[in-house]
């Protein structure tokens, strides 16, 4: 997935659109920069979101070890 390979320390993830893109895409991850597509952004953003909602479902720390009764 986009975001596994976010995790994993990618600099950029490009879609194969248009060669400009690609270029400009390299130039920036050779410069230390990131590259990605608005659509692979959107997907990153979403991802995100989803991960954070199912997140503040668990509980955490103290509340995690209290048991129902």
């Amino acid at each position: 997935s986009v975001l596994g390979a976010a995790r994993a320390g990618v600099r950029g993830f490009l879609l194969k659109r248009e060669s400009s893109e690609i270029v400009s895409g390299v130039r920036d991850v050779a410069r230390g920069g990131a590259a990605m597509s608005p659509g692979i952004v959107d997907q990153v953003l979403k991802a995100l979101r989803r991960t954070h909602r199912q997140a503040a479902l668990r509980p955490s720390g103290e509340l995690a070890l209290l048991t129902p009764r």
